[in-house]
């Protein structure tokens, strides 16, 4: 009697486990996105070039692009004013997309 139960906890818990995994497989997969936007500024260390490009004013494809190939290329930024080394940014576009963005 108590093996019989004992297999169809076993096969019940086989068959709901997914339900209770799969929450924590997606979350592991969406860390990136949390640390992405942190509340609500993006973080230009993590930011793909779309995301900078469809969430800043001022910044298209080819800027944003920049400061991804910039980041790439010299490292993470290490403070909001090192983003006028890339190209295309100067302190009127810095004054402008800062209040939007975290490292």
């Amino acid at each position: 009697m108590f093996i019989k139960l004992l297999k169809k906890l076993v096969l019940v818990g086989l068959l709901f486990m997914p339900l209770f995994v799969t929450p924590a497989i997606a979350v592991a997969k969406n860390t990136d996105n949390v640390k992405k936007v942190v509340d609500g500024k993006i973080n230009v260390n993590k930011a793909s070039a779309k995301e900078l490009s469809s969430s800043l004013k001022g910044i298209g494809s080819k800027k944003g692009q920049a400061i991804v190939d910039y980041r790439n290329k010299h490292g993470n930024f290490t403070d909001l004013k090192s983003l006028k080394k890339v190209e295309g940014i100067g302190q009127s576009l810095l004054d402008k997309i800062s209040p939007h963005l975290t490292l």
